[in-house]
C-alpha cells in the first residue's frame, strides 16, 4: 500500500542498509506478492493466540517440531539432504524441549488448534521465503527486509483494529 511505499522509498534515499533498490510495488506484487506477507502475519498472530492456551514450554515443543517440518519440507521441494546427524540433532532438540517442559505438559484444545495453524504458517512462510529467494537472488536480509517493511503497515492497521489499546495510551499520558 501507500504507506509501505512510503517507508521504503525513504529507507532507499537515507541508504539505511544495502538493500537492492526496487520499488516497493515492483516487489511486492511481481517478486515475493501478497502471500509472504500474509504468511508473516498469519504466523505471528497464531503464535500470540497460542500463547493465550498454551505455556511457553509446549509452544517451545511444538516449534522445534515445526523445524523438523521444515526440513522434511526443504528435502521435497529443494532436494535438501537430512543426514543422520541431522535427525540426531531434532531427536535431541525435542527430546529436550519435552524434558524442560514436563511440569508444562497441558491439554487446551483451543491451543492445539492456534499451535497447528501456528505451526503451518511457518512452514509455509519459511519454505515460500527460501523458494523466493533463491528465485530471485535477494539475500537473506534484503528479503527480510523488504517483508518487514511491506508487512508493517497491515500488522500496524490489524492492531489498532482488533486490539484494545487504552491501557497502552493510559500509561503514555
Amino acid at each position: 500500500g501507500p504507506l509501505a511505499r512510503s517507508l521504503l522509498s525513504r529507507c532507499e534515499k537515507t541508504n539505511l542498509s544495502n538493500v537492492k533498490s526496487i520499488t516497493a510495488s515492483t516487489y511486492f506484487l511481481n517478486i515475493l506478492g501478497l502471500p509472504v506477507c500474509l504468511l508473516l502475519i498469519a504466523m505471528i498472530y497464531t503464535g500470540s493466540k497460542t500463547l493465550q492456551h498454551l505455556t511457553v514450554a509446549m509452544f517451545t515443543v511444538f516449534k522445534n517440531l515445526t523445524i523438523i517440518i521444515v526440513a522434511l519440507g526443504e528435502q521435497k521441494l529443494f532436494a535438501s539432504k537430512i543426514t543422520g546427524l541431522m535427525w540426531l540433532s531434532f531427536a535431541m532438540m525435542v527430546l529436550g524441549s519435552l524434558i524442560g517442559g514436563i511440569n508444562d505438559l497441558s491439554y487446551s484444545a483451543k491451543g492445539y488448534f492456534w499451535m497447528a495453524l501456528n505451526s503451518a504458517s511457518n512452514a509455509a512462510y519459511l519454505l515460500y521465503m527460501k523458494g523466493t529467494i533463491k528465485s530471485v537472488g535477494f539475500s537473506d536480509f534484503d528479503s527480510v527486509f523488504y517483508n518487514n517493511i511491506l508487512s508493517l503497515p497491515i500488522l500496524l492497521g490489524l492492531s489498532l483494529i482488533f486490539e484494545d489499546w487504552t491501557s497502552f495510551t493510559n500509561r503514555i499520558l
